[in-house]
């Protein structure tokens, strides 16, 4: 009846076949670790205590300010005291049986997590005087 489709474009092949077709979605909110092995904190001395910072001086973590994830691929020989972001069940099995501790960092601690309580100097008083005697 003389009228061409809307989406038609003489013959060629449609702009909707022609680009790459977007699957899934991609989580805005997802935490983005920099994962480091437990077999690359043997560089550092034994008995230390190995922070973020000095994994970026030593060119384990490429941006500073990243969080960090120890994961326990390798071994450990070295007595080590790790600050991380986030561990591997594994890789803190492998520094703790070698001698060193994990801490997680940018947690709160166990205790501030609890919500004080109140004490009875906090709560206001209620005053009996003004109730009616009659």
């Amino acid at each position: 009846t003389g009228k061409v489709p809307f989406l038609f474009e003489g013959g060629q092949l449609r702009i909707v076949k022609r680009l790459p077709h977007m699957r899934g979605f991609t989580n805005r909110f997802r935490t983005e670790y920099s994962p480091i092995n437990v077999e690359s904190l043997n560089a550092f001395d034994d008995g230390s205590t190995v922070t973020v910072d000095d994994l970026y001086a030593s060119r384990l973590v490429r941006r500073r300010g990243s969080l960090v994830k120890l994961l326990g691929d390798g071994n450990l020989e070295a007595k080590i005291n790790v600050e991380v972001h986030a561990c591997s069940d594994s890789a803190r099995a492998k520094v703790e049986a070698a001698g060193g501790t994990v801490t997680i960092i940018g947690q709160p601690a166990a205790n501030e997590a609890q919500p004080t309580e109140t004490s009875e100097t906090d709560t206001v008083p209620t005053d009996e005087t003004d109730q009616d005697d009659s």
